[in-house]
């Protein structure tokens, strides 16, 4: 139970990073002034980097 708990939190979270992404991505091209656009980049990579650990986490989940 607590198994399928975490990987449904997981789940849930890689989802909604998912959506983050695609949001910051959609802003970063209407946004003229650079560093703000460097500044939503950065934040789109740092994002990306925890979506790729939840779904490791998420693809180890469903192994057990």
């Amino acid at each position: 139970m607590l198994q399928k708990n975490a990987r449904q939190n997981v789940e849930e979270s890689v989802q909604n990073l998912q959506n983050t992404l695609n949001s910051l991505r959609q802003a970063a091209t209407t946004v003229e002034n650079q560093n703000t656009k460097a500044q939503i980049e950065q934040q789109i990579q740092s994002i990306q980097n925890t979506l790729n650990a939840c779904q490791n986490i998420a693809n180890t989940l469903r192994q057990q």
